[in-house]
């Protein structure tokens, strides 16, 4: 029921995420003024050649340290990294000083920081956590994770149903959902099987506490975006804020995707959706009607009359779009609500 624009990309000035950051960061020190910052990357050949350099002045750090293998660079000050030990590959963790702050010694693959100090773990195709010294917090017999936050995470367990639990182990989300999403405006899609034969699936939200708070009713929903969300029943699409009240009146027959390519926490919420938007930056909501696409905001308010064959993503510098009807071309300014035809 939707329909993706995949021309129109918004570029986001900040990468959102709900586990652990997938950019190399820069770290400066302040003993000289004029000293350029460090960026720390990994050089060298692998299966047994490879070590750490400055990019920018080609140092060879850690006196010369050689891994058997080891992340390509440092993400939020730590990189796991792997010898070659009595014959066996094993892995462990080092800081930006190239201190083991997890002993080189698990066969499984360590991932990377996540929020409290935690680390996935991964052997034989299934994942578990340690702490930052290498305790184990969970053991590997999970088959997926959404990543640690809050000091919860969301795992995928037996039969492959998602739950969530807290770093001390307690249940705080039976593990019984097909899929857990994202984080947002504190509300995450959930999806169970619903037993009808029309939609096999349904879907509801729950808080950050792990309750039900919209139960699974829905044959499709997103994440929560400028706190209200879009969801599907009966080939019908319609907005719903927090508590499940719907905030338009009138009912659509599809919505248009806003790709971002900026977004970094689709990987973690389960969803091919979530690395793109239902809404603008300017909360902006684009609709077709019984009689054609229109414009909506995150109130429901109608911003641009559902009458068009064609309406585009409204531009933040102007606050107009493009829009076309009967063969004309036009240009629709949303401040004025007047569009000037080509």
């Amino acid at each position: 029921m939707k329909y993706i624009c995949p021309t129109l990309v918004f570029f986001a000035l900040t990468f959102m995420s709900c586990g652990g950051s997938d950019e190399s960061l820069n770290f400066e020190t302040i003993e000289e003024k004029n000293e350029k910052p460090i960026d720390i990357i990994r050089s060298g050949e692998a299966n047994g050649n490879r070590f750490f350099i400055d990019s920018y002045s080609k140092d060879t750090l850690f006196e010369g340290e050689i891994f058997y293998n080891c992340n390509s660079s440092f993400k939020s000050g730590y990189a796991w990294v792997s010898k070659l030990i009595d014959g066996v590959e094993k892995t462990g963790v080092i800081n930006l000083q190239g201190e083991e702050v997890i002993p080189i010694k698990f066969t499984g693959r360590i991932g990377d920081y996540e929020e409290g100090g935690y680390f996935q773990y991964k052997e034989g195709g299934l994942i578990g956590y340690l702490d930052s010294s290498g305790t184990e917090v969970f053991p590997t017999i999970y088959h997926g994770s959404k990543g640690v936050y809050n000091g919860t995470v969301k795992l995928q367990g037996e039969k492959w149903k998602w739950g969530m639990v807290n770093m001390n182990g307690d249940v705080i989300v039976p593990f019984k959902y097909e899929l857990i999403g994202v984080w947002r405006n504190e509300r995450a899609v959930v999806k169970t099987k619903s037993g009808n034969s029309k939609h096999y699936y349904s879907y509801g939200y729950i808080n950050e506490k792990g309750e039900e708070v919209i139960a699974p009713q829905y044959d499709f929903a997103r994440s929560f975006e400028h706190n209200i969300a879009l969801v599907e029943k009966d080939e019908k699409i319609w907005f719903i804020d927090r508590d499940n009240n719907a905030i338009n009146k009138v009912v659509y027959l599809e919505y248009k995707e806003i790709v971002d390519v900026q977004e970094s926490d689709y990987a973690l919420s389960g969803f091919e959706e979530s690395n793109n938007r239902f809404t603008t930056n300017e909360g902006y909501i684009i609709v077709k009607g019984e009689k054609g696409w229109g414009c909506i905001d995150t109130l429901g308010n109608e911003v641009i009359t559902c009458e068009y064959d064609y309406v585009g993503i409204p531009e933040a510098s102007t606050n107009s779009t493009q829009v076309s009807k009967d063969g004309k071309k036009g240009t629709f300014s949303m401040d004025k609500k007047e569009v000037t035809w080509n």
